[in-house]
């Protein structure tokens, strides 16, 4: 998990500096001690995705969003579809689970980059 933290974590800096808000203000809306916010964005901390949750929430974004921004340069379809997995925590899957929740999310990640609709 610690490649998605450095791709996560300037992804939340910039959800957090297009709602014009600093760390500080970030710190406070989210009851955490500046510092961590820095650890996070900067790939040093792993956020809960109780934390996530709450910076889309304050920056009013949604989870699409914040995948599209870690991905909007080059997106890949299974590259998406792993960091999903990981970032929701589906590890209590059974392998069998896993492989089918992978392949439907790799073919909404191919629908939409070819722009198709669901």
């Amino acid at each position: 998990m610690g490649t998605f933290n450095h791709e996560l974590g300037p992804a939340l800096r910039a959800l957090r500096e297009r709602a014009r808000l600093s760390q500080k203000e970030m710190s406070q809306r989210l009851d955490m001690n500046q510092s961590w916010i820095s650890r996070m964005e900067t790939g040093r901390g792993q956020p809960s995705v109780q934390t996530i949750d709450q910076y889309l929430e304050i920056t009013g974004t949604t989870a699409y969003d914040l995948v599209d921004l870690i991905y909007s340069a080059k997106p890949d379809p299974d590259k998406i579809a792993d960091q999903i997995l990981a970032l929701f925590r589906l590890g209590s899957l059974t392998e069998a689970e896993r492989q089918d929740a992978l392949t439907k999310i790799r073919r909404l990640g191919f629908d939409l980059l070819l722009g198709r609709q669901q």
